[in-house]
């Protein structure tokens, strides 16, 4: 049995639901939750600042194979360079390799061969375009961007999944757009992304569906 690591912000409800419907059989997932007060980029830095530390350190004892730092918006704030330096000080405390689910989605993104993507979240403005600033950075216009501009971190996990859908219908009305990301480890984004697929014939990408595919794929090819 192998073993996941996820570093994930205390008021996440979704993330483990979606393991469930994602992770195969042979491995475990062990979470460590960091304390998040609020919806917005002085909160999650101060998650950051306050919270990571002692939840590696916690982490580390499950001696993991692999650890994911599940909060989309937090480490696009940090920019690259910084993102890089907490996954390498996440994967020196845990020995294990480290990836964030901001990174993930712009791998899967990257894979995808598109040019353009409709960017989708629930966030503020702020962390929206933190998210977006890291795809255009990779070369990927933002061709629509949708904040649903919550600022209860707590109402995430509440928007229907029937109400992402919509949504990503609207975003993807702009012709130019060639994929869909929905943002957010905390979203109910994996359901709505299997509706989506029957709907629209464009690569529907999403926080935690990139994360733990990202995972296992790296997972799988270390054993």
């Amino acid at each position: 049995m192998m073993r996941l690591g996820v570093l994930v912000p205390s008021p996440n409800t979704v993330l483990e639901p979606d393991s469930r419907l994602i992770l195969p059989p042979n491995i475990s997932m062990h979470t460590a939750r960091m304390l998040l007060d609020g919806l917005s980029a002085d909160a999650e830095l101060r998650m950051l600042d306050d919270q990571l530390k002692g939840a590696v350190a916690a982490l580390a004892t499950t001696r993991p194979d692999l650890v994911v730092f599940a909060c989309t918006s937090a480490t696009a704030l940090l920019g690259a360079e910084a993102e890089q330096d907490l996954l390498d000080f996440i994967s020196r405390s845990c020995s294990a390799p480290a990836i964030s689910a901001n990174h993930a989605v712009r791998m899967v993104l990257t894979r995808a061969d598109v040019s353009s993507v409709a960017v989708i979240t629930p966030y503020p403005e702020d962390l929206t375009m933190a998210v977006c600033r890291g795809i255009e950075e990779d070369g990927i216009a933002v061709s629509a961007q949708r904040s649903m501009g919550l600022s209860d971190v707590h109402e995430i996990a509440m928007i229907s999944v029937g109400e992402i859908v919509q949504w990503a219908i609207d975003a993807a009305q702009d012709s130019s757009t060639e994929a869909i990301f929905l943002s957010c480890t905390n979203l109910r984004a994996v359901e709505a992304a299997r509706r989506l697929r029957e709907l629209l014939d464009i690569p529907i990408i999403t926080s935690n569906g990139a994360l733990l595919a990202e995972a296992i794929s790296a997972m799988e090819a270390a054993q």
